[in-house]
């Protein structure tokens, strides 16, 4: 079981520094007050629920116990003992652990698609190889889409013929990597 990233143990500290005078009942409905602005459009953070420490290190616990699928006792093992922050955490994990595995999985990402490829060859005038000068260089442009979005980017390279070579081949055996698993 790994513990959680430098970065969240230190806002977990900071916040059960700044949350020591309250009650756990407070903590909890804080907690749950500060997750629901996460799981619905309809309830906005602000400052008056809870400092930005406390608010980020509860998004930051619940969020990283749930997109690794933390069970009640691992988020134990990982939280300060004997705190009423940590025991707010936990109870609020419990309550709202498969609404926030169903938010994480609705966040998709996926790399830009090629949408088109242009090329042309050109002759190489210089090189610090004398061998290489007059040789043919193949200029590629990939016209890509990211997801979301309507704007087309332009990924360019070049290579040589060997090196086109070796890249028409690692993509023939993508291409048949793929025909098989899609069997």
């Amino acid at each position: 079981m790994t513990s959680f990233s430098p970065r969240i143990a230190n806002l977990v500290n900071q916040a059960t520094d700044v949350c020591r005078q309250k009650s756990e009942a407070e903590l909890i409905d804080t907690a749950t007050k500060t997750v629901q602005c996460l799981l619905t459009s309809k309830a906005a953070y602000s400052e008056s629920l809870c400092t930005n420490i406390v608010a980020e290190a509860i998004w930051s616990v619940l969020i990283e116990a749930a997109k690794r699928n933390l069970s009640e006792e691992d988020l134990t093992t990982n939280l300060p003992p004997s705190s009423t922050l940590s025991s707010a955490l936990i109870h609020t994990y419990k309550e709202y652990r498969k609404q926030l595995r169903s938010l994480l999985e609705s966040i998709g990402w996926r790399p830009d698609q090629v949408i088109d490829v242009d090329w042309k060859m050109t002759y190489q005038a210089e090189s610090n190889l004398k061998s290489k000068i007059g040789s043919p260089v193949c200029d590629i442009d990939l016209k890509t889409i990211a997801t979301d979005s309507t704007e087309l980017s332009k990924v360019s390279f070049q290579c040589s013929a060997e090196q086109l070579q070796d890249l028409v081949w690692k993509l023939k055996e993508a291409n048949k990597a793929v025909e098989r698993a899609s069997k």
